[in-house]
């Protein structure tokens, strides 16, 4: 295990210290807003209703509730059972 964590603490040294980028230092907070992305999902919901008429709705929907399902099972059950702190 400590072998592990070694490895771990040297990975994360790495990337933030060498492995870096200015273009995307700049690029992933802006990509990271949250705002930046709903012209995107408001286009996908319209484009899917618009071509797909009845079946769009429940594609919609499955699409609503897959991103309501894993965002309940990634900060719900996953982040509260796995005790690892964030470095």
């Amino acid at each position: 295990m400590q072998q592990l964590l070694s490895f771990d603490r040297h990975l994360f040294k790495l990337v933030n210290s060498r492995w870096n980028n200015h273009f995307f230092d700049w690029l992933m907070p802006w990509l990271r807003n949250s705002d930046v992305w709903f012209p995107l999902y408001l286009f996908l919901i319209l484009f899917i209703l618009v071509n797909y008429k009845k079946t769009g709705w429940w594609w919609v929907i499955f699409a609503a509730g897959t991103v309501i399902l894993t965002d309940f099972v990634s900060s719900t059950l996953i982040k509260e059972n796995i005790w690892r702190l964030r470095p």
